[in-house]
């Protein structure tokens, strides 16, 4: 039709599509070729929109640079031509960058784009704001925020049957309810972001996850069916935001199964990519799970607070941390960590109460390489999961024997308490004890086990 104004607004259109179910190389080639095309023309809203696609592009895959150039020459075009349109969206697009990098200006301008869509009545602004500030709360762990906003998000969008913004909005709420403990309300959450496919796969990623993990946590079958799922979709896109939750729940799966090997290939792409592009969150969750395996001994630059403390040794002030996030579960895995009878016992009574069932059993197990003991004598059942991560290292003599007589060379730094990072090694003839509850399995040492759990 020799219309290049529209020749290159329906390439952005087109691009914007690509990105939903995962398409996202071509997304970005797509929305860059229309950029291309509209620079040709005297500079127009068709343009300043491209931009702002763009922009939102380098936004979901933790782009900062990418998302803030672009969104700030789509912003101040729009504002030369007076596009309150693309300069909401461009607005929303920054805001949420920022947000994401721990400026808290982003906020500020998040809460404007969310004003600017409401002025307007643009349903799909508000309930793109919406979606965002959730999602801001969600990953950052600062609940309050996504507390002021999601409920109000949820009627505003079911109201006006937007339809795909009320998946991500499910499916942000079951993330939260898994993060805060409640379980049962985080499988409903899911269950109903999991009954419709829409072509935007980010959603289902995420209630996927959600129900792989309570699954895996209360010890229930089938909890890696839906993580393969979500890994199959996660994995294309190269997103961040997208893979990093996929990559730390089968971790977590496989700690559980005190599969360490599983560990690693669940974190190991994940992980660098988080290095890469430098987001706290990610890297904290991942390389907590490393070191968790015995992969890593040290937190890296950039991980978050709460995670970094815990791979430092400092169990009590992660549990303290976690406490006031508001994050139960993961409190109670740091508070396990301890040398402490009274703290261990805490943590059994937490992951029972995240259960929300009766008190747990528990079956003795030797260490696999005991010689005394042999395994077969006090087989434990392949249904139950155990948090390895409560077992010990080898000692030095016992490292040297497991090696061929060649001593360690790897570093273990001796924690509080004269404590090792967990790993799924344990000491020669020591037994373990896996205590299964409702909510989780702890394996750790026999001893301090039936101290915690003796009644008091």
């Amino acid at each position: 039709l020799d219309d290049t104004r529209k020749e290159g607004d329906s390439l952005r259109r087109l691009g914007n599509i690509l990105w939903c179910p995962g398409r996202t190389a071509e997304a970005r080639e797509t929305t860059q070729e229309a950029v291309a095309v509209l620079e040709q023309l005297p500079p127009g809203r068709e343009l300043a929109m491209a931009y702002a696609t763009l922009a939102s592009l380098h936004k979901d895959r933790d782009d900062f640079n990418g998302a803030l150039e672009w969104g700030t020459r789509a912003f101040e075009l729009a504002e030369s031509l007076d596009d309150t349109d693309t300069l909401t969206h461009a607005l929303n697009t920054i805001g949420t960058t920022e947000l994401f990098a721990g400026i808290p200006e982003g906020l500020e301008k998040l809460e404007r784009s969310l004003e600017l869509g409401r002025r307007a009545d643009s349903a799909d602004h508000v309930g793109r704001a919406f979606m965002n500030l959730v999602w801001a709360g969600t990953r950052l762990r600062t609940y309050e925020l996504a507390d002021r906003y999601v409920d109000e998000g949820l009627v505003y969008v079911r109201e006006r049957g937007l339809d795909l913004w009320l998946l991500y909005l499910l499916a942000f709420r079951a993330r939260i309810e898994l993060d805060r403990g409640r379980w049962t309300a985080a499988v409903d959450s899911a269950g109903l972001v999991l009954q419709k496919r829409f072509i935007s796969t980010f959603p289902r990623i995420q209630a996927l996850v959600v129900l792989g993990l309570v699954r895996a946590r209360r010890g229930k079958p089938d909890a890696q069916s839906p993580l393969d799922e979500a890994l199959a979709l996660a994995t294309p896109t190269e997103e961040l935001p997208r893979i990093a939750p996929v990559a730390a729940a089968r971790a977590e799966v496989a700690w559980l199964a005190s599969d360490r090997e599983g560990v690693r290939v669940a974190t190991e792409a994940a992980f660098e990519l988080a290095l890469r592009q430098g987001v706290a969150w990610p890297i904290g969750e991942l390389a907590c799970w490393r070191w968790r395996a015995g992969l890593d001994d040290d937190a890296p630059d950039g991980a978050a607070e709460p995670y970094a403390v815990q791979i430092a040794g400092d169990w009590a002030r992660a549990t303290e941390l976690w406490t006031e996030i508001g994050c139960p579960y993961e409190a109670a895995l740091a508070l396990a960590d301890a040398d402490d009878d009274g703290a261990l016992r805490r943590a059994l009574d937490e992951l029972q109460r995240l259960g929300g069932g009766s008190a747990g059993s528990a079956r003795l197990r030797p260490d696999p390489s005991s010689v005394r003991s042999p395994a077969k004598d006090h087989p434990q059942p392949s249904s139950v999961p155990s948090c390895a991560g409560s077992a010990r290292r080898p000692g030095p003599k016992a490292r040297k024997a497991l090696s061929g007589g060649a001593p360690s060379r790897r570093k273990v730094p001796t924690l509080e308490g004269g404590r090792r990072p967990p790993s799924f090694e344990s000491l020669p003839d020591r037994y373990s004890l896996a205590v299964s509850l409702p909510g989780a399995t702890v394996r750790m040492p026999a001893s301090r086990a039936a101290a915690a759990w003796r009644p008091s």
